[in-house]
């Protein structure tokens, strides 16, 4: 089920811990996770941001360097080399390093 917009919006403004994943009404895949910044790590990570266009409009990220650490990061806590996140730290390396 679809959520508003403001409704997104409050969730977000009453704590700095909730995220929310966005997909399009009744499906799972693509999504993103969206939040507010709420620290000086996250902060960096917006103010050199990568620019994504689609036919609909566009949305800034975080570089993919920030991402692929974060995916290995996340790799690194399961101990696990063959996990989700591995893979999206792979898939992320354009220079196929990982």
């Amino acid at each position: 089920m679809a959520m508003p917009l403001n409704e997104m919006y409050s969730m977000l403004s009453e704590s700095s811990r909730i995220r929310i994943r966005i997909a399009e009404d009744g499906e799972m895949y693509p999504n993103f996770e969206t939040w507010f910044v709420s620290n000086d790590v996250e902060r960096e990570a917006l103010s050199n941001p990568l620019t994504v266009t689609f036919d609909e409009g566009q949305i800034e990220i975080s570089p993919l360097e920030l991402q692929i650490a974060y995916k290995l990061r996340l790799a690194q806590a399961a101990d696990s080399l063959s996990g989700k996140d591995f893979e999206d730290a792979t898939v992320l390396d354009p220079r196929g390093t990982i």
